[in-house]
């Protein structure tokens, strides 16, 4: 009898813990890292990342959210919406797109290479 006892109740401790993995809800959003660099490969630090969600809305300044880069040349745009997200700074004329995936860290080098008003 305690050995039918004892199988009951890992079997019902098992259960448990197989059943309960499955209440996890699932990733709704992702984040991109993006580290800007210029052509000769040096960080941008300090310089402003505009994010939008279509290029009419990055070119007409209208942004989903912007953040400055760090002393690695990084910006970490986290809890983003699945999509396509257009990026650009300031200063420069160059611009990039990415798509964002739902529980996935995305990471971006931004190459900028064209000074805004030309080659300085």
């Amino acid at each position: 009898m305690k050995k039918i006892t004892a199988i009951f109740i890992l079997l019902t401790l098992g259960g448990f813990l197989f059943f309960s993995s499955c209440s996890d809800k699932p990733a709704t959003q992702g984040s991109l890292t993006i580290v800007a660099m210029n052509s000769s490969g040096d960080l941008l630090k300090n310089v402003q990342i505009n994010l939008s969600v279509n290029r009419e809305d990055l070119a007409g300044h209208v942004n989903a959210t912007s953040s400055t880069t760090n002393e690695n040349g990084a910006v970490i745009f986290r809890e983003l919406n699945p999509g396509t997200y257009w990026y650009n700074t300031a200063g420069f004329d160059d611009f990039g797109a990415t798509k964002v995936y739902a529980g996935i860290d995305q990471y971006v080098i931004f190459w900028v290479n064209n000074p805004t008003g030309g080659k300085k």
